[in-house]
């Protein structure tokens, strides 16, 4: 594994996939979306998903051993926030937008 992780290149691979997007988004819209995407449970789809990022979490917590992001413990807090995939999830979105910002700031000039 000191290449890498198989499981996170099929963790990428599979959030492109249209059917795991649309059964995503059909669990996002709750009641309102299909149970099935392509004739495939929306839960079994998710339940794959869910296994492939929980190999490439633990890969990449074996990484870390292995010395290869040594630096990455440096920044990180002792205590974490009470629901820590929440704010991981605000700090994405907020990364993300602070992109798209300066990049429309730099299209106007």
């Amino acid at each position: 594994m000191a290449g890498g992780s198989a499981a996170a290149a099929q963790g990428l691979v599979l959030t492109q996939q249209s059917d795991v997007l649309r059964g995503l988004l059909a669990t996002a819209l709750g009641q309102h979306g299909r149970a099935q995407v392509s004739d495939i449970p929306v839960a079994q789809l998710l339940a794959l998903l869910s296994r492939v990022f929980a190999q490439a979490a633990s890969d990449a917590d074996a990484l870390m051993y292995l010395g290869q992001q040594a630096e990455v413990t440096e920044g990180v807090p002792e205590e974490l926030p009470a629901d820590p995939v929440t704010s991981l999830y605000g700090d994405l979105i907020g990364a993300d937008n602070l992109g798209l910002a300066e990049a429309a700031w730099e299209g106007l000039g």
